[in-house]
């Protein structure tokens, strides 16, 4: 049975052929009462739009399972809590992610998540900087933080793939552009659907 966000892109696609033909429909039937609808590209990119995001809801959790399962089951996985230390200020909680950071994890390839309950507030990966997340301590929203998460990848050319998983998943409120690509990394299966959906559509409902 699909699944709700599955049945949301389908209406969405239906909808925007019902008026990409409504024009033809009503050469041969009785026009239905009121204004005809109008389609124009900027509708186009509105349903594209719409299209991708019901896409990523649906398709998310396949993959994200996929890749993160395999992390939490192997143990790579820590969380850290700022609060509860007796931290009192941004020096401290520097000092104690780093001592976490040594015991817990030990490597320099990883993805972290800061979390606020259960808002993600920001994501971001490293492969060279090992403290690269206390870079973000001194920043306005990290007061309400409440843990962060880091995930351990040897392979580096894992990184921005999972990272971008991440962000399609967690929905970080603080992340102002997708995480950058490298033309030697894996590729992020739901943004190759999401340009898909776009060169399809476009393609499908073209306008001269």
């Amino acid at each position: 049975m699909p699944s709700e966000p599955a049945r949301q892109f389908e209406k969405v696609l239906n909808k925007l052929f019902a008026e990409r033909t409504h024009w033809l429909r009503a050469r041969v039937r009785k026009p239905s009462p009121g204004r005809p609808p109008t389609f124009n590209r900027r509708k186009v990119r509105r349903r594209i739009t719409q299209l991708q995001g019901h896409a990523d809801r649906a398709l998310v959790k396949k993959f994200f399972r996929r890749e993160f399962g395999q992390l939490n089951d192997s143990g790579r996985r820590h969380s850290w809590r700022p609060r509860g230390q007796r931290l009192r200020g941004i020096s401290d909680k520097k000092a104690a992610f780093r001592r976490f950071w040594e015991k817990k994890v030990g490597t320099c390839t990883y993805i972290y998540a800061f979390w606020k309950d259960g808002t993600c507030r920001y994501i971001g990966r490293t492969g060279a900087s090992r403290f690269r997340p206390t870079a973000h301590f001194k920043k306005r929203w990290f007061r309400s933080v409440t843990r962060v998460d880091v995930y351990r990848f040897p392979p580096a050319s894992a990184l921005p793939k999972i990272e971008c998983l991440a962000a399609h998943s967690f929905q970080p409120m603080e992340n102002k552009v997708r995480p950058a690509k490298r033309k030697c990394s894996k590729k992020c299966p739901i943004c190759k659907v999401r340009r898909d959906i776009r060169r399809e559509v476009k393609r499908i409902f073209r306008l001269h």
